[in-house]
């Protein structure tokens, strides 16, 4: 199978992935020579000039330029992280990508930003990872508490049918 995941717990890719033995591809720091895996929350940049995006070392914290990078990204090797179960799974991300620098890479990001379906389709292509929706993340017990009473009548046409409700009026 080869694709990009969608929706968590929907996507095909995603639950295919989760029965392989998951392998990444890691990448020597020039500076540390540290393997790593390529996370986007490394990427860093000054907010007004994305084009100057640079890439983090997760252990000696150097600022890796992309030619570094795409040096490293030579040097990689694939790792199973999960148990093998007999089927062999790759994931690859958009950042070891030698066509996009991480410079296109950020101002793509702070574009997409405000607008969720255009985030969500970068997630899901360049960061190659299953989209979230905020509405899977919501506490429950959190919106109870939120909860107030009201202390007027209903308007017709609304039944308040929970105990904290001290009215209800059906419609007639």
């Amino acid at each position: 199978m080869t694709s990009t995941p969608s929706i968590r717990s929907e996507s095909r890719i995603e639950a295919a992935d989760e029965t392989s033995d998951q392998r990444r591809f890691w990448i020597p720091c020039e500076s540390c020579e540290t393997f790593q895996v390529l996370e986007w929350q490394s990427v860093i940049w000054d907010e007004k000039k994305q084009e100057t995006a640079g890439y983090l070392c997760g252990h000696c914290e150097a600022e890796w330029t992309d030619q570094q990078r795409l040096r490293s990204i030579q040097k990689g090797e694939w790792r199973a992280s999960g148990d093998s179960k007999g089927v062999a799974g790759f994931h690859l991300s958009g950042l070891y990508s030698p066509f996009i620098s991480l410079g296109l890479a950020a101002t793509e990001f702070v574009q997409a930003k405000g607008h969720p379906e255009i985030l969500r389709a970068w997630v899901n292509t360049y960061l190659a990872q299953s989209w979230e929706e905020d509405s899977d993340n919501l506490d429950t017990n959190e919106i109870i508490e939120r909860r107030e009473e009201y202390e007027e009548e209903c308007p017709d046409g609304i039944l308040c049918c929970h105990e904290w409700c001290r009215y209800s009026r059906e419609s007639s």
